[in-house]
C-alpha cells in the first residue's frame, strides 16, 4: 500500500471526514432541492436526474416554488408523493 493511499485510509477514519467526503458529490443547488422536496427517496438516483435534467429543468428557486406548490396540493396531501428522481426526469414541475 503506497504511503498516499495510507495516508487517505487514515484520514477517512476520522470523525466526520467520510461524511464530508459523501457530502461534497452533492452541488449545493440539488441539496437545497433535495431538502425541500418531501419524499426523501434514492438519493443517489435523484442526483444522477438532477443531472440529467439540467438543461431541461428551470433554475432551483422556480424547482422549490413548484414543489411548495404541490405540497398544498391535493395528491400530494394524500401522500401520493413521487421519487424525487421520477419527478425530476417527468418534469412534474410543469404539473398543475
Amino acid at each position: 500500500m503506497g504511503t498516499v493511499s495510507k495516508l487517505k485510509e487514515e484520514q477517512l477514519k476520522l470523525p466526520g471526514i467520510r461524511e464530508q467526503a459523501r457530502n461534497s458529490i452533492f452541488p449545493e443547488d440539488f441539496l437545497w432541492f433535495w431538502s425541500e422536496y418531501p419524499n426523501k427517496k434514492a438519493k443517489l438516483d435523484a442526483l444522477k436526474a438532477w443531472r440529467e435534467t439540467a438543461d431541461l429543468r428551470p433554475d432551483t428557486e422556480k424547482l422549490i416554488a413548484a414543489i411548495a406548490t404541490q405540497k398544498s396540493g391535493d395528491q400530494w396531501s394524500r401522500g401520493f408523493v413521487p421519487y424525487p428522481a421520477t419527478w425530476l426526469r417527468q418534469g412534474r414541475w410543469d404539473d398543475e
